[in-house]
């Protein structure tokens, strides 16, 4: 891969929003550890919000972005 282009990927912004969560046992557990993984092994930047209230998700992702 290119270095412009490796560049380019590590400047992501990566979050992971749910209206339910993290601790859920369930799909929030899941894609926190998935997310977690991201982190760890390619030094990703996450942000993770939990419990965001589904009419609330659009305007916390644009507050991310």
């Amino acid at each position: 891969m290119s270095e412009e282009k490796n560049s380019n990927i590590k400047d992501l912004k990566i979050a992971l929003l749910t209206d339910g969560l993290f601790s859920d046992s369930g799909w929030g557990a899941f894609a926190y550890n998935a997310a977690q993984s991201l982190e760890i092994k390619y030094g990703y930047d996450m942000d993770f919000k939990e419990n965001v209230p589904i009419p609330d998700i659009e305007i916390t992702i644009k507050r991310i972005c």
